[in-house]
């Protein structure tokens, strides 16, 4: 975090421990552990639109992901067993149990109860902050951005609108310009207007979202310091606070928007374009200002292993032959240097593929999204998990 950041140990921190579908295999060497999270009072987040898995098909429990950052990894035993107090956006208490099966930590005893009476639904997102020794405060949001509760919020998601909605926060400032400080320390003037029962940042954001480098599935929180001046603070959709973005500041003139039914994108075979994954193809595409491109493949054993990854020929044809690439893993900030070339028709990523799987444990098996795009005269990939 940044030296001028201020607030409790919950602001101070963030990672990200996000809903897994119950049937899923967890690796024994990327198992999750809590206990840096809970222990220091960190802010952790769950996802729930991940597999729809917040109830555990029906199980009855919850189960937090692999997605916990490595450099938190460690044990969490002595709490399993234990009776947490989840303080809820309703102001119910829950008792939940805390269990630990295999190598997964599992809410179990209670959880049900927590989505049922707080009508948590797919596609929420929720923050946990710890709240003294067994007690954690919850947090709960629309997949709009929007807070479930009565207290005025601040979140929102980066990936939804164009205009960005942003809550209770700025209803003051309808019509007046306000000024938002970005992560890279610069001050940027946005416009705040009232369309369609929603408080949006207007005239003016586009330029925030290019030169502070945000990107679809960031989120972002703001932070009202002295009257019509708000501090903005990035997360990425891992959980963990982006440092400030040192690219070149980007052309003020904006590409052309892409319709949706305009969006090129190609499926490997035997890669099933199921409802979730469609989901977050289209979650990519929203407030995108760049041309790009996607490719949705389930990794096969020779593409995890082999040194190179290989594309359909008939999106291999969409790339260019013999082009530098730089590539990132979503959430992740490191760039890995790669090259794509053409052998027999088909385009591959050489020269830094087995690098980037093994940096960024992906695995075969896994359906993953490639998004192709220029920036800055260079072809980069942004790769999400599915």
């Amino acid at each position: 975090m940044h030296a001028r950041r201020r607030g409790t140990a919950a602001s101070r921190r963030v990672c990200v421990l996000a809903a897994r579908s119950a049937d899923a295999e967890v690796e024994p060497s990327r198992a999750p552990s809590l206990a840096r999270a809970l222990a220091r009072g960190t802010l952790g987040a769950f996802d729930l639109s991940m597999r729809h898995a917040f109830h555990g098909r029906g199980r009855g429990f919850f189960a937090f992901s692999r997605a916990v950052p490595y450099d938190q990894a460690i044990d969490f035993h002595d709490q399993a067993g234990k009776i947490f107090t989840i303080l809820s956006p309703s102001g119910a208490r829950h008792q939940v149990r805390l269990e630990l099966v295999g190598d997964e930590i599992l809410f179990t005893e209670g959880w049900p109860g927590v989505v049922a009476s707080e009508e948590i639904e797919e596609l929420d997102v929720g923050f946990f902050a710890r709240s003294g020794d067994l007690g954690i405060r919850m947090v709960v949001y629309k997949r709009t951005g929007e807070e479930k509760g009565d207290r005025p919020h601040s979140s929102f998601f980066f990936d939804l609108d164009v205009n960005e909605g942003c809550g209770n926060l700025f209803d003051g400032k309808v019509g007046q310009p306000v000024t938002i400080v970005g992560p890279s320390g610069r001050q940027h003037a946005v416009t705040v207007e009232r369309m369609q029962g929603q408080t949006h940042l207007v005239t003016g954001w586009d330029m925030v979202a290019r030169i502070e480098g945000i990107e679809q599935m960031d989120v972002g929180h703001f932070y009202s310091e002295i009257e019509g001046r708000f501090e903005l603070t990035v997360f990425n959709r891992s959980g963990v606070q982006k440092p400030p973005y040192n690219g070149p500041v980007p052309d003020a003139v904006a590409d052309s928007f892409v319709p949706w039914k305009e969006v090129r994108y190609e499926r490997q075979l035997n890669t099933d374009l199921t409802p979730f994954v469609k989901h977050r193809m289209h979650c990519l595409w929203i407030n995108s200002q760049k041309h790009f491109k996607l490719y949705v493949g389930q990794l096969t054993r020779a593409q995890e292993m082999g040194p190179w990854m290989h594309f359909t020929n008939a999106f291999s044809y969409s790339l260019p032959e013999n082009c530098k690439l730089m590539m990132r893993f979503s959430g992740r900030a490191v760039e890995y240097e790669a090259t794509v070339a053409r052998v027999h028709g088909s385009a591959r990523i050489v020269d830094g593929w087995s690098v980037f799987v093994e940096a960024n444990n992906i695995a075969a098996g896994s359906v993953y999204i490639f998004k192709f795009f220029r920036l800055g005269g260079l072809l980069r990939l942004t790769v999400y998990n599915a």
